[in-house]
């Protein structure tokens, strides 16, 4: 990525700014280089089909062995600094506090400058697996054992999983098949962690207070477990204490299903139980502010308890108009997730530190559950239709999700006697309890509701054959009508809009 600048400014008081001669956002993060290598060789052994006890037995071997190389540059340091309001003015900006009239560079401060440093790394990266497999046929039943050995180069531990699954086929004719199963994965690659790793110390953040600011962290007082030196405060982030002494995250899953055949619609339900377990969280290792390094350390401390039901409804008889043949699915599920990490992975570089106050208890920001816990209702309809004779297949998409809640700032400050106040409205509380001198108040966090979304993503496939291959031209777009929602807890960041992807290969 090239960029024209290594400095990147951030403007509080522009934010209703519509010219381009006074930019909320200005410059760029400069120059950075990214490659990856990566090779992968997955062997498999199938034996023939034995009887034994009485039943049919497909015994089958396997593994994977990924090796990958991947490389990062910045070449040179970049600088961010972000200014912010004196006193803040909503979506219009500052409050004008200089007297010129105007939300302008006089009613702001510096608020943050945070330098990333220039640095190369060259690191390697190795997945090792092996998995064995029974698939066991007796009368109207089949049941799969497995099990599954892995381990990677980063974490270095030797993760066993078992995969069980048994289907009852009811009558014999594929009519009615219940399905049950329970399976442990690790399946998740540490590659980006082990990255983050590297890069992490290149970086460091200084941050001003100012006495003429109107909300009550910006002054310079005791705030998120330090107190400002000289104006400011320094964090540096060149240890990370404990990153890769973990445990590698699992989840436990169990699964119920129901098939049902009648005439040419098939009707599928299926439940899924998951927990996840030993998902990677971090902590503040003390609350000293003169330390400026070894700041956090890491925990398998991650929770997660994910319920979900699907139906879905496929006509298993194609519709044909012509010379194409189309087939429907209507798709119906709940999920219902609780997280008691925002993030599914610890390592993401960013972290409220401070105390927030959320549904009558003062928690950490971390604390907060996982945004999508709420969303529990989503609807696809999707239909592909194929033309043989020109080796055609398009498929559509179309689905809908409900509008879920996050846990938002409301704007209100939490008083240590329960009072719940406007933010800014003064310095103290109506109890006298609180004033500058002291910590500042937590922010109150309240629920805020989505809207609902419709998107429809649509791919075509070209696939001819020639000399027994086949080559393959596949354009795909998602979400093509380019809706998009706010996402976000600072109303900055939206659902994405629309990707294209184009792939040509050839089967072999």
């Amino acid at each position: 990525m090239d960029s024209d600048e290594n400095k990147f400014i951030y403007h509080e008081y522009a934010e209703a700014s519509t010219t381009d001669n006074d930019p909320q956002y200005q410059g760029a993060y400069g120059d950075s280089e990214q490659k990856q290598r990566r090779v992968t060789l997955k062997p498999k052994w199938v034996m023939d089909t034995r009887q034994l006890f009485g039943a049919e037995h497909d015994f089958s071997l396997g593994g994977e062995i990924r090796y990958t190389n991947s490389f990062y540059e910045r070449p040179a340091k970049v600088e961010y600094y972000q200014y912010l309001c004196l006193q803040d003015n909503g979506n219009q900006g500052c409050v004008d506090k200089d007297g010129d009239g105007i939300s302008g560079p006089g009613d702001e401060f510096l608020y943050r400058v945070s330098n990333y440093y220039a640095g190369k790394v060259d690191l390697h990266y190795g997945e090792w697996a092996f998995w064995a497999e029974d698939r066991v046929r007796f009368e109207d039943f089949q049941f799969n054992i497995g099990l599954r050995a892995d381990r990677n180069s980063f974490l270095s531990n030797l993760d066993i999983a078992p995969r069980l699954s048994a289907e009852w086929d009811v009558f014999g004719n594929d009519s009615t098949v219940l399905v049950a199963g329970a399976n442990r994965y690790y399946g998740r690659s540490f590659m980006r962690m082990q990255l983050n790793d590297a890069i992490y110390g290149w970086q460091d953040r200084t941050i001003y207070c100012n006495d003429n600011a109107t909300t009550s962290s910006h002054k310079c007082t005791y705030r998120s477990g330090a107190w400002y030196t000289d104006g400011k405060r320094f964090t540096g982030y060149d240890n990370r204490t404990g990153a890769s002494d973990l445990d590698t995250p699992y989840s436990d899953e169990w699964m119920l299903g129901w098939t049902q055949a009648a005439g040419p619609i098939q009707t599928r339900l299926q439940f899924v139980k998951r927990e996840g377990r030993d998902g990677i969280s971090r902590k503040r290792e003390d609350q000293d502010p003169s330390r400026s390094g070894s700041e956090y350390y890491y925990t398998n401390d991650g929770r997660s308890s994910t319920k979900s039901a699907t139906l879905e409804v496929t006509n298993e008889t194609p519709l044909e108009l012509g010379p194409t043949e189309t087939t429907f699915t209507l798709a119906l599920n709940y999920k219902d997730t609780d997280n008691n990490n925002q993030s599914d992975d610890g390592y993401d570089e960013q972290i409220e530190e401070e105390l927030i106050y959320y549904k009558g208890r003062l928690i950490t920001f971390d604390d907060l559950p996982a945004w999508d816990y709420n969303i529990p209702f989503g609807t696809r309809l999707f239909w592909t239709t194929k033309v043989p004779s020109w080796d055609l297949t398009w498929s559509n998409f179309v689905n809908w999700r409900r509008g879920g809640t996050i846990a938002r700032d409301s704007g209100l400050d939490y008083c240590p006697d329960g009072e719940i106040k406007k933010t800014r409205s003064s310095d103290r509380c109506s109890d006298g309890s609180y004033n500058r001198s002291t910590a500042p108040l937590p922010d109150v966090y309240q629920d805020f509701d989505f809207k609902s979304i419709v998107t429809l993503d649509t791919k075509l496939q070209w696939a001819p054959s020639y000399a027994g291959k086949t080559f393959f031209v596949k354009v795909e777009v998602n979400n093509l009508f380019d809706k998009k929602i706010n996402v976000s807890r600072t109303a900055t960041t939206y659902s994405r809009g629309r990707v294209f992807w184009l792939e040509v290969g050839i089967d072999f």
